[in-house]
């Protein structure tokens, strides 16, 4: 790798790095959404929800069913901390398609990484 192909690499790696403009205005839609969440899940069983485009879950705009939900406890025994999964209010059991072979597979989520679906 040449010396132009090394500085063009690490310009890629700090556009990716970059705050976006928009960084304040979606932090305070993020805290908003999250400020709602630990005032109660907005979602019932039975309903058909999705998760946020703007959210960590994979999948946004498939579906998934609400299994059940549950008063959230702080879950300080799951991932590392700093990540994602450390500390984690899941409060929303919910049946959706993954895996290997598309199986149907429930999972416990946070329900403010998630929005109603809509088939459009």
């Amino acid at each position: 790798m040449g010396l132009a192909e090394l500085l063009a690499d690490m310009r890629e790696e700090e556009d990716r790095d970059r705050v976006p403009a928009m960084a304040p205005e979606l932090l305070a839609e993020y805290q908003r959404r999250y400020a709602g969440f630990l005032i109660g899940c907005p979602f019932k069983a039975g309903d058909l929800v999705t998760p946020r485009k703007d959210g960590s879950v994979k999948g946004p705009g498939d579906p998934a069913v609400v299994l059940e939900v549950i008063s959230s406890t702080i879950d300080f025994g799951s991932g590392n901390p700093g990540s994602n999964g450390h500390g984690q209010r899941c409060d929303m059991r919910v049946a959706r398609f993954g895996g290997r072979y598309a199986s149907i597979i429930p999972i416990w989520v946070e329900s403010f990484e998630f929005e109603p679906y809509s088939k459009n």
